[in-house]
């Protein structure tokens, strides 16, 4: 896999030592994630702080919904711009 150089990475820290990435593609209009337990709780949706569900095809929307969703159960989440193109064939597409 291979993204756009302007993409909106999720750094979250499990308490057990793993750390997994959420990121957005806007190229692709895509949610990814490297962890695939993660994946499966994402692709529920996430409510806003509106308290209106967002899926991962409404893309930055969703990204911002997952950093407070994350955040307020309690994860290390850290928001990045990824300015490098990055690749790896170890993620699961939300």
């Amino acid at each position: 896999m291979i993204m756009n150089r302007n993409t909106d990475a999720l750094i979250v820290r499990y308490p057990r030592g793993c750390t997994a990435t959420v990121w957005f593609d806007s190229v692709a209009g895509t949610i990814m994630t490297s962890h695939a337990g993660l994946r499966a709780t994402l692709r529920r949706g996430v409510r806003t702080w509106e308290g209106c569900l967002v899926w991962p095809y409404d893309g930055h929307a969703f990204l911002v919904a997952a950093y407070d969703y994350l955040f307020l159960n309690g994860y290390a989440v850290q928001w990045m711009k990824v300015e490098a193109v990055l690749e790896g064939d170890n993620s699961y597409r939300v």
